[in-house]
């Protein structure tokens, strides 16, 4: 599998908002037309934090599935229930990310057999390289692969 990480230019490094300006410019970057919208500042840093939490636990869940498939599903079953007011989120990315998510956990709990597994992973990982396609995520380099391990 390839790993990914967050630190592009369209994802903010943490939940703040207003008082921190490098994140507010990568929301801009992220979504101008959603963050124009918003108008308020509690509406926008709930936004922000939704996008984060949201590629956050993808990207986490992504890098951990190769190596570790039940630790991969407890940290998005923890996730999932931590989170559960981005299923309301004004970003419909983040809600249809998140859905995505709840199917996968659902499909795991269900059937864990591998021809299943392999399935999300499979999934997973398209979702991945279209996430890098629009570069809201990136490929970790050869390096740091090496270095997960």
């Amino acid at each position: 599998m390839i790993l990914y990480n967050t630190r592009t230019q369209k994802l903010p490094l943490s939940i703040d908002f207003y008082t921190n300006n490098a994140n507010a410019l990568k929301m801009f970057r992220y979504n101008e037309t959603l963050m124009s919208n918003c108008r308020d500042y509690k509406i926008q840093e709930q936004v922000t934090s939704d996008v984060y939490y949201t590629y956050n636990a993808l990207v986490t869940f992504n890098n951990t599935l190769d190596k570790n498939v039940i630790n991969a599903f407890i940290s998005l079953d923890k996730f999932l229930q931590e989170h559960e007011e981005i299923e309301n989120s004004r970003d419909s990315r983040c809600k249809s990310y998140y859905d995505k998510m709840i199917y996968w956990n659902n499909k795991y709990k269900i059937d864990s057999s591998d021809n299943s597994i392999q399935a999300i992973q499979s999934d997973v990982q398209d979702l991945m390289r279209f996430l890098a396609k629009q570069e809201i995520v990136k490929e970790s380099g050869c390096n740091l692969k090496r270095n997960y391990f």
